[in-house]
């Protein structure tokens, strides 16, 4: 298809919203919010960076169809470490206009941008199997420099350590618990009431009825501390360990458990229900089903 005539320049604050979807496009696995939070800065002149960083964006007939974030780094994998490098962050383009020269644009512009800081190199990167960036980045003359395959591990924690910092009652120890190795999770608040089960019982979380827990006890709607701190339990888990306790209160459907015994996740239910928008981090501990012989 013919090239098309591509006007690249500076973003503004006025770009947020389409630069959002462009960003949700290209990183899907993001929430969206995190990609208006961060456009945001960069588009006011305000980038999450000791370094400079800028987002350039492409029109076509008025239309932001594309960007470009490109920012300095103080090294790169396989560029001079004597130097630092121009560094692209992120670079997308419609796919209907993909093909046509407007990727080709923006990263020329960014290009002369790292020239204009001071840097003679310019570095990227790209997963493993996104063959169709790979190959734009060679057409644009990018070598390979490295391959990598990253690695994680989440690190496990003792029942002891993990029933101080939730505060278990003393009655949960000597029940095989402490065999058990426990996993930590954070979650946003609405993540984590969208758990819904918990111990002591209460209603859904997302009902907005959550007043009373499921002994008929008062919920306050005091703040809690951040973060806060709740462990889950697979129902099995619990059944095999505790069975005099928890399978009488088994709810039909639900295979997970978070114990809530100081009523903390259904306290802040109760507030998001009157209309509070807590921003509090929860730090849920899982324990490891594989971690336990019955």
């Amino acid at each position: 298809m013919a090239p098309l005539s591509a006007q690249i320049r500076l973003g503004i604050p006025s770009d947020l919203d389409v630069v959002t979807g462009l960003c949700a496009a290209l990183w899907p696995d993001e929430p969206p919010a995190e990609h208006r939070e961060h456009a945001a800065s960069i588009l006011s002149g305000k980038p999450p960076s000791t370094l400079p960083l800028v987002l350039l964006v492409a029109e076509v007939d008025s239309e932001v169809v594309g960007f470009i974030e490109v920012g300095l780094r103080s090294h790169a994998d396989g560029c001079d470490i004597r130097h630092p490098v121009g560094f692209i962050e992120g670079w997308y383009v419609e796919p209907r206009v993909q093909g046509r020269a407007v990727g080709r644009a923006l990263m020329a512009a960014a290009e002369k941008w790292a020239r204009s800081q001071g840097a003679f190199e310019l570095a990227s990167d790209t997963w493993i199997d996104h063959e169709a960036s790979q190959r734009a980045h060679a057409a644009l003359g990018f070598e390979v420099v490295d391959r990598c395959v990253h690695f994680r591990k989440s690190l496990t924690f003792g029942y002891a350590h993990v029933a101080r910092l939730v505060g278990l009652h003393g009655e949960w120890h000597g029940r095989r618990f402490e065999s058990c190795v426990f996993e930590l999770r954070p979650f946003e608040l609405a993540e984590a009431l969208a758990l819904r089960t918990c111990w002591p019982p209460c209603h859904r979380f997302d009902s907005g009825l959550v007043t009373r827990d499921g002994d008929q006890r008062p919920v306050g709607t005091d703040v809690p501390s951040s973060p806060l701190v709740v462990m889950a339990c697979a129902k099995s888990i619990l059944d095999a360990f505790w069975p005099e306790k928890y399978r009488p209160h088994a709810v039909p459907g639900e295979d997970l458990v978070v114990m809530d015994g100081n009523h903390r996740l259904a306290n802040l239910a109760a507030r998001r229900a009157q209309g509070h928008r807590d921003d509090i981090e929860i730090e849920v501990y899982f324990c490891r089903s594989d971690s336990f012989v019955v």
